[in-house]
């Protein structure tokens, strides 16, 4: 195998290479099926099959509730404030400096934030609610159709960045 091959392999125009569309595709994939850090098939069994089912799915759900919510409590502004930093810092590299590969960063990061800020807000919901049973798992839903939501969308905007890049790159821009 020659030496190119290899850099082509994990070359940074990264939206043509085959490796950023599986981790674009795989990380919403995870995204989707685990919310609020509870596997979407157990939100199905607990409401197929009940009983220890949806025992389990109302704890799980309240452990990661839980956990979600306190370190919000504890370290939300700076997590917040890193978070904004790092993607201002992306933004301003990809768009300023014209680096392709943090322009992917980016398209792929901002989607997963605005994602991330609605299950916060979700977890916070039914913590103040103190969801259980079948409330819970309805809830456990939508927040998984605002993911997808966000999801599509973000996968949108990875696509025009693509076309974007590919008409620039082959001067039609």
């Amino acid at each position: 195998m020659p030496p190119d091959y290899l850099l082509y392999l994990v070359e940074f125009a990264s939206f043509w290479s085959l490796w950023y569309w599986v981790l674009v595709a795989v990380s919403w994939s995870i995204a989707s099926h685990w919310t609020l850090g509870v596997p979407f098939d157990l939100v199905i069994n607990a409401e197929r099959r009940g009983g220890v089912w949806a025992e389990h799915c109302d704890t799980l759900t309240h452990i990661n509730v839980f956990r979600l919510t306190s370190v919000f409590r504890e370290f939300g502004v700076a997590l917040m404030t890193l978070a904004g930093f790092v993607l201002g810092a992306i933004a301003t590299i990809g768009f300023l400096a014209d680096v392709e590969f943090a322009r992917a960063l980016f398209a792929l990061m901002l989607p997963h934030g605005v994602a991330g800020l609605f299950s916060v807000r979700a977890a916070f919901w039914i913590e103040r609610q103190d969801l259980r049973g079948k409330p819970l798992r309805r809830a456990i839903k939508r927040q998984r159709f605002w993911t997808q939501f966000v999801g599509f969308w973000g996968i949108l905007i990875c696509a025009v960045f693509a076309i974007y890049e590919a008409l620039v790159f082959y001067g039609e821009v």
